[in-house]
């Protein structure tokens, strides 16, 4: 696992991408929702606000997927037959989901599954 920045940046944008697009898109419509509600449309900043929820949900969603699939590539063992190693790359993870990970591995290397034992 890991590598050089310019690989761990390749990688969190290949799978970060929907999630940063759709990202934007929330701001825009948050934006929007404020401009309703202070302009005294309060139907529309509703359904705004609907929407920027939805868009809220769908984001998380692709963010936790997108941290999965990166702490799986940066931390795939080098060969097929071969234990994961007990360092963890945790580029290009948020700090949620890094943690997620960590406590993720610290079970798995207390229940002895798969990790190879530090030197």
């Amino acid at each position: 696992g890991g590598g050089s920045g310019g690989d761990v940046d390749d990688i969190y944008w290949r799978h970060r991408r929907e999630a940063v697009r759709l990202g934007r898109r929330l701001r825009k419509v948050q934006k929007r929702a404020v401009a309703a509600r202070d302009g005294g449309d309060y139907s529309q900043a509703r359904a705004l606000w609907e929407e920027a929820n939805r868009l809220r949900t769908q984001v998380e969603q692709l963010n936790w997927t997108a941290a999965e699939r990166i702490e799986a590539e940066l931390n795939a063992p080098v060969a097929p037959s071969a234990t994961a190693s007990p360092r963890l790359d945790l580029h290009g993870l948020h700090v949620a989901e890094a943690l997620g990970a960590l406590e993720r591995r610290l079970a798995e290397m207390e229940a002895g599954v798969g990790v190879a034992r530090a030197p």
